[in-house]
């Protein structure tokens, strides 16, 4: 019985763990009239050869700084050595990595599951591991063997792509066990560029308990668009240490459905390049920017008549760092800020097509002053089937394209992939509270007498009285000083007021995205037995209700008690939860001024 517990448990923290494939926008330049969808073991013939490029257009593999195998500042020569290694976070989104052989070689002559020839190891015991399941925790995936495929895509035959194309490409899976079978076919790194491409579709799942979890894999090739792997936006890249940086694109995508996730063409005027905060299109794309023929048009337009007078809202949540729920990491404060994220989630975004799909309307609204900015564009070119470019008055353009899966229909514009189903869940805790000024006039008691563990307080009087109580943010949020007078006079009847002024910086976000009233600050000047962090909350009022997505909050409170980052408040006699939700030990309230 513990036994199937275990395997329960570990089915609904692990079985999502994959790259899969997908399909959407199509260059109209070759990969046509591809195999349908095989699955299993079951080989379909192989694919035909691609048409050649055409007339006037320049080879990607051939023109583009991305063509050296020293690009990224290391030679790519570092895969044909470097171990590959994959572990999974509790919400299901992969960590991979390169390593240093350490001892260790890739072996040849190996066959997988399916009997791909490859190279393969066997790693170490605890070097991928599953983090964070439910009830187990932490689990080792083993026994494991890693693959490696030089050169040849596992998924799909060679002759299907055209000549010299592979070469520079190493394809990954791994076969494993953690109470259950992982067969996995996860990603294909490019050897030149160093960019990572998904290149497998699950075609099967199994269902445990509600939950699904795939069984079987097939080349995104065969599916949808029918396009090469490489011509889908990159999902991240590969550092000179071997780090693997995913984009934010791949991590909210994978995350929001782990089963469901396919590659997308987020319609990025760019190259993605090897920095996190800039993902772009792959170098491997052409991208054909002549006017669509007249079917080409009709089928455009009847793409997007389903969506016309739909609204698409948007938040930039690129700032808000989550983290699974048991591990509440501290969050790099200077990297958060050089990378410019303060102030980007004010403003909801709402795009909408209109007029048959020829005018596109994009309504962005201010939280704070709830004013609202409307801009219009008309259509200017359709260039296929699901993309057209459109203008403004000011000369102002974007580029449209009309996503298409399996089971839904959306638009990205300009790299954005907009979700149907998006949450508004208001700015982040930062951009809620920068450069505000809260104030509590007068002395009130707090915690009535707390001193007997002011080591871990804030320091007060038995009789725990503050006065003038204040909070000053700065103007991106990230810090704030809090400033008051504590009675320190011995009697009840005498009163000695003392002022003190402690200075904070931002620790981390709460680890759920709807909870964006509150975050997690540092004192950087006191320290109690507890620890050095304080919640901090918006609230309406003094009540317990947090602010909806539009709500200004108007009153902020904090623990009265300095503790550790994450997890409940042991204070020895009693514990206070560690809920958002909660004013159980936010004593220290003022109002917004």
């Amino acid at each position: 019985m513990k036994k199937l517990l275990l395997i329960i448990y570990f089915l609904i923290a692990i079985l999502f763990l994959t790259s899969c494939g997908g399909h959407f926008f199509n260059p109209r330049y070759y990969y046509n009239n591809k195999g349908d969808s095989s699955g299993g073991n079951n080989p379909l013939p192989p694919p035909p050869p691609p048409d050649g490029l055409p007339d006037g257009v320049e080879d990607p593999f051939d023109k583009g700084e991305w063509n050296n195998p020293d690009y990224g500042g290391y030679n790519g020569s570092k895969f044909d050595t470097w171990l590959f290694q994959s572990s999974f976070r509790g919400d299901k989104l992969p960590i991979y990595n390169f390593k240093e052989p350490e001892g260790k070689v890739w072996i040849a002559g190996g066959k997988d599951w399916k009997g791909n020839l490859g190279d393969y190891y066997i790693p170490n015991k605890g070097e991928n591991k599953v983090y964070d399941a439910p009830v187990v925790g932490t689990i080792d995936i083993s026994p494991l063997k890693i693959y490696k495929y030089n050169g040849k895509n596992p998924l799909y035959d060679s002759i299907g792509y055209l000549p010299g194309r592979m070469d520079r490409f190493r394809f990954y899976s791994i076969d494993g066990e953690a109470s259950i079978d992982l067969k996995q076919y996860l990603i294909a790194v490019d050897t030149y560029s160093k960019l990572i491409f998904a290149y497998g579709k699950i075609t099967r799942t199994g269902n445990l308990f509600g939950n699904v979890y795939p069984t079987d894999f097939d080349a995104i090739e065969r599916y949808g668009q029918k396009i090469a792997f490489y011509e889908y936006d990159p999902i991240g890249y590969v550092e000179s240490t071997g780090k693997v940086i995913l984009y934010e694109h791949y991590e909210t995508e994978f995350v929001r459905s782990p089963t469901g996730y396919i590659p997308s063409q987020h319609g990025y005027d760019t190259v993605a390049q090897h920095d996190k905060s800039k993902p772009g299109r792959s170098p491997y794309l052409i991208i054909l920017d002549e006017e669509a023929g007249e079917e080409d048009k009709k089928t455009f337009y009847n793409n997007a008549s389903s969506l016309v007078s739909k609204d698409f809202n948007w938040r930039d949540y690129s700032g808000y760092e989550s983290t699974a729920p048991t591990t509440k990491k501290q969050i790099d404060l200077e990297k958060w800020k050089s990378l410019g994220y303060a102030g980007k989630s004010l403003i909801l975004y709402t795009y909408t097509l209109t007029d048959s799909a020829n005018k596109f309307i994009i309504k962005e609204t201010d939280f704070n002053t709830k004013k609202v900015t409307t801009k219009e564009y008309n259509i200017e070119k359709i260039t296929s089937t699901n993309k057209a470019s459109y203008t403004n008055s000011s000369g102002e353009s974007l580029s449209v394209i009309i996503q298409i899966t399996d089971s839904s229909k959306t638009i990205s514009v300009s790299g954005k992939v907009l979700d149907p189903n998006f949450k508004d869940y208001g700015p982040i805790f930062v951009d809620r509270i920068k450069d505000t000024y809260f104030k509590r006039d007068g002395s009130t008691s707090i915690g009535g007498g707390i001193g007997g563990i002011s080591s871990s307080t804030f320091p007060l009087s038995s009789g725990g009285k503050l006065k003038d109580l204040e909070y000053k943010f700065s103007s991106d949020g990230t810090e704030f000083t809090m400033k008051y007078q504590y009675d320190v006079a011995f009697w009840p009847w005498q009163q000695d007021w003392k002022t003190v002024e402690y200075k904070f910086k931002l620790a981390r976000f709460d680890s759920d995205g709807d909870k964006q009233w509150t975050a997690k600050y540092e004192c950087l000047n006191l320290s109690g037995k507890l620890g050095k962090y304080t919640r901090v909350v918006l609230r309406n009022g003094d009540g317990t209700d947090s602010p909806g997505p539009s709500e200004i909050g108007t009153v902020v409170r904090s623990s009265m008690t300095l503790h550790r980052l994450e997890g409940a408040i042991d204070l020895g006699f009693t514990t206070i939860p560690d809920d958002p939700t909660s004013n159980l030990g936010l004593e220290m309230i003022s109002d917004k001024r």
